[in-house]
């Protein structure tokens, strides 16, 4: 069963936490490899009972390849604490949740798109296959530089060959995330993952933040969301997004959601209509950074916001389409912002504490690297 020799790995920090247990970063030195590969090593803390849920989590690991879900390696035994040890692929950038409550600014709506049409096409990937996640949360979505994959197959079942087949839901429900259906009938097909999904999108147009936050408790939003009580829109979405790829993913009647491989089409083409952008477009992200210089005279620090330009990730196995001169506008805001406080410290640049204060100033770093042709 155990397909990897335990010393081919070297255990490091930990990460974080997933259904069963911790997460450790480690490199796995492969026979007739030279250089180690990055992976997520998952310690699994199991009792007997759920000996059956992990076996699952394997098995649904090994069926459900694909470029956008999480890879499965190989799997091992902890011959110390005899802990059974998942090896999955390293996703450098954490999860989608974490990532949005950590950018300084709101991500543009390209940005949020070109998330959003992997995380599309690994769930599509699982409908055809007549899976079922019944998990999927921003936080299930992880980030390698540019691109997302979806993760935590630890609840995903199979619903036989009818899509509509019902698979009879196990575990503790993330109700924010769970279909009115789910609240009633305790069944799981394609169509509550469909769901889940609008809600993710939710999250993404909110940075992260936690859906339904306006409401009570757990009672409130079960009994909202069984009456059919559909999310409002988040206030940075635009509303042909809302109306196109989120309350078509939230209609009361689970036969009215239009599949994933359905809202792969609508994606692309909201994709494509902003600014007649092409596949062969890199992408340039904006974000900010801070650079702090001194004012000799006051003896504060003055602190100004610098514009950086960002391109993709030649790993990229698509172009996230956005181009600087369509930053939004809060970003416009703080940009204009910045060339006023720029031009006063100019004007008192003699003032500045010391040359390399003024160097620095005068720097601007911008992060490139090539970006290979690829599409969907």
């Amino acid at each position: 069963m155990w397909q990897i020799n335990y010393n081919q790995l070297r255990i490091g920090i930990k990460i974080g936490m997933g259904q069963f247990g911790e997460v450790k970063r480690g490199l796995w030195k492969r026979k007739g490899v030279v250089q180690p590969s990055d992976v997520a090593i998952k310690n699994l803390k199991l009792p007997d009972e759920e000996s059956n849920a992990f076996a699952q989590e394997i098995r649904a690991m090994k069926i459900l390849r694909h470029r956008f879900l999480v890879s499965l390696y190989e799997i091992t035994l902890d011959p110390m604490t005899n802990h059974k040890l998942l090896i999955t692929e390293f996703m450098n950038n954490g999860d989608l949740k974490k990532w949005l409550e950590e950018q300084p600014i709101m991500p543009s709506n390209d940005v949020l798109i070109n998330y959003a049409l992997p995380m599309c096409l690994g769930m599509a990937h699982l409908e055809r296959r007549n899976y079922v996640h019944r998990d999927l949360v921003c936080r299930n979505v992880l980030l390698r530089d540019q691109y997302a994959k979806i993760s935590d197959f630890g609840m995903a079942d199979i619903v036989e060959e009818d899509p509509y087949a019902q698979q009879k839901a196990r575990g503790k429900l993330e109700f924010r995330w769970t279909a009115p259906k789910i609240f009633t009938a305790m069944n799981y097909t394609s169509k509550a993952d469909v769901w889940s999904f609008g809600i993710c999108l939710i999250e993404m147009w909110n940075k992260g933040g936690q859906p339904y936050s306006t409401m009570k408790n757990s009672k409130e939003i079960i009994e909202k969301v069984r009456q059919g009580h559909v999310h409002e829109k988040p206030t940075k979405c635009p509303q042909e997004y809302y109306t196109k790829i989120i309350t078509s993913r939230l209609k009361k009647d689970r036969d009215e959601r239009l599949s994933f491989q359905a809202l792969i089409s609508i994606l692309k083409a909201l994709r494509s209509n902003r600014d007649d952008m092409t596949s062969g477009i890199k992408q340039v992200e904006t974000f900010h950074k801070l650079k702090t210089y001194c004012d000799s005279e006051n003896i504060n620090k003055i602190t100004v916001t610098n514009t950086v330009t960002h391109q993709a990730q030649t790993s990229s196995p698509y172009y996230i389409d956005a181009v600087a001169n369509n930053v939004e506008q809060n970003n416009i805001s703080l940009l204009s912002a910045m060339q006023k406080q720029t031009k006063t410290i100019l004007n008192h640049k003699h003032n500045l504490c010391n040359d390399s204060a003024k160097a620095s100033y005068n720097e601007h770093e911008s992060i490139d690297s090539s970006s290979e042709q690829s599409s969907y």
